[in-house]
């Protein structure tokens, strides 16, 4: 049914003090072609504040060309927000910095490094302060108590 996806979406948003709507993020009419090949189309996705959200599917269904085209390291069509700021037009190391980072599934990782060395190495190439790894420590706990253990 055309328009579904975007009503969907609407129903995931959430009433902050002030009865304004807001989004963590939000993904509207993102489309994504690889020459003549659609391979996402015009999907939409809202993401309240403090909710992990998975984007689930079989291969080749366009998970990876969303999450890249939301990054902005695809040529998309669409609006993307962050937290009910325009940043498709963004470039994607300014979209990292305000917070939006694509984490691949393989274990780039030093593994005679510990956790928390990793994860200051990572840090460190994104050009964030030391203390963004204390905040990823607490939103994540398990890297908190892991992070004297090699990775």
């Amino acid at each position: 049914m055309p328009g579904q996806p975007r009503d969907a979406a609407r129903l995931l948003r959430h009433r902050p003090r002030g009865g304004r709507l807001v989004t963590a993020l939000e993904i509207a009419g993102l489309s994504v072609r690889y020459g003549g090949a659609l391979a996402v189309d015009d999907i939409a996705l809202s993401v309240p504040p403090g909710q992990v959200t998975a984007l689930v599917g079989p291969n080749g269904a366009g998970k990876s060309s969303a999450v890249l085209a939301t990054c902005g390291t695809v040529r998309s069509t669409g609006e993307v927000r962050l937290d009910g700021e325009r940043v498709d037009g963004w470039s994607p190391g300014r979209r990292t910095r305000a917070g939006l980072a694509l984490v691949p599934q393989g274990r780039q990782l030093f593994s005679r490094l510990t956790v928390r060395e990793n994860l200051l190495i990572g840090a460190d190439q994104l050009r964030l302060p030391a203390r963004s790894v204390a905040a990823a420590e607490e939103r994540f706990p398990i890297l908190a108590e892991r992070r004297s253990s090699l990775a």
